[in-house]
């Protein structure tokens, strides 16, 4: 007698509808809010943390182009310095081999 399908499946009251509409809308404008406004600041915080990056980033470059050009000049230096120990070199393998005669370095005999 009382366990009918329809007994069971009681409409909700007025209250009961309310209160679900409000709990629903709360958690939609909470969920809005945090969606619009938190990844706001999260955007800001990222491109104030990612131009401080940059800025290092451009000095890092200058210190490694500044440290670059002298390594090229001394490069430079180095392969004068090169030239002038094959010359030397050169006339010390002479020197040393017996095999022929000992050359003359500036015009004198050694």
């Amino acid at each position: 007698m009382g366990n009918t399908e329809s007994d069971r499946m009681k409409p909700l009251q007025d209250w009961a509808k309310f209160a679900i509409a409000v709990i629903l809308g709360t958690v939609a404008a909470l969920g809005w809010i945090e969606m619009r406004f938190v990844s706001q600041v999260q955007y800001a915080n990222h491109a104030v943390k990612n131009a401080e990056d940059m800025a290092v980033l451009k000095d890092t470059q200058k210190l490694y182009a500044i440290q670059e050009r002298e390594t090229a000049s001394n490069l430079g230096d180095l392969k004068v310095d090169v030239g002038e120990i094959k010359t030397d070199v050169g006339w010390l393998r002479a020197y040393l081999d017996v095999s022929q005669p000992a050359p003359r370095k500036n015009g004198k005999r050694p």
